[in-house]
């Protein structure tokens, strides 16, 4: 695993919205807009998306949670 996974001070919406940038191949940018606030929207964009979904779990009886 790479070096990014696991920091302690994300919550698991910005973990997964991270993990998606990086299967996309942009988590320099995602880094880059959460850094210094340049671009945040591309940022906010894979956070609402992700809340969404894990909404979504939710409904179905899934559970997000950091072991």
């Amino acid at each position: 695993m790479s070096a990014w996974y696991g920091d302690p001070g994300l919550s698991a919406t910005e973990a997964l919205a991270e993990a998606w940038a990086s299967i996309d191949g942009k988590l320099d940018q995602f880094h880059a807009a959460n850094q210094d606030g340049r671009e945040q929207g591309y940022r906010d964009g894979y956070i609402l998306d992700v809340a969404s979904m894990i909404e979504r779990l939710e409904t179905r009886g899934y559970v997000i949670v950091r072991s």
